[in-house]
């Protein structure tokens, strides 16, 4: 009798995605499937930004030395290497992109209504797209930090 392998893979942040692996190994398929489904994928972002800021979270951060370029709509709208490896659950770390970072043209903060205390809404905007789902953090360790919805993004 072979095991079924199943269980869940989380990737790339909170309630974003997940992918599920099932199979029944043997000698012929050594090799469990992978089987991609999507949870809401799209929490409200005061919600998110509430997660984010009540404790442990963020559980980790750490400067990065990679170099990091978000591309949207055929513009980068940011090249740095001063990102930061957030650990917003404790198994897999985000990159966060330093405000100053992004291009001042294309960004554009709602801090009139913030979203949760010290998070507001920010919206990039490139030709006639625009990403609406950005957090920027104006308080506590993720201060001068932005959020980004990686998927929207060619990274």
């Amino acid at each position: 009798m072979n095991p079924q392998i199943r269980f869940s893979l989380a990737i790339a942040g909170p309630l974003s995605r997940c992918h599920e692996i099932e199979g029944t190994p043997s000698p012929k398929a050594p090799f469990a499937r992978l089987v991609s489904h999507t949870e809401p994928s799209h929490i409200s972002l005061a919600d998110l930004a509430a997660e984010l800021i009540k404790p442990p979270a963020p559980f980790k951060i750490e400067e990065t030395p990679r170099r990091v370029r978000g591309l949207f709509n055929k513009e980068y709208i940011f090249d740095t290497t001063h990102a930061r490896h957030v650990w917003e659950k404790p198994y897999y770390p985000l990159y966060y992109i330093p405000r100053d970072a992004i291009k001042a043209e294309l960004l554009t903060v709602d801090d009139r209504d913030p979203v949760a205390p010290g998070v507001s809404q920010a919206f990039v905007t490139c030709e006639r797209k625009k990403l609406t789902r950005v957090l920027v953090f104006d308080k506590g360790p993720l201060k001068g930090l932005a959020r980004f919805e990686m998927d929207d993004l060619g990274m």
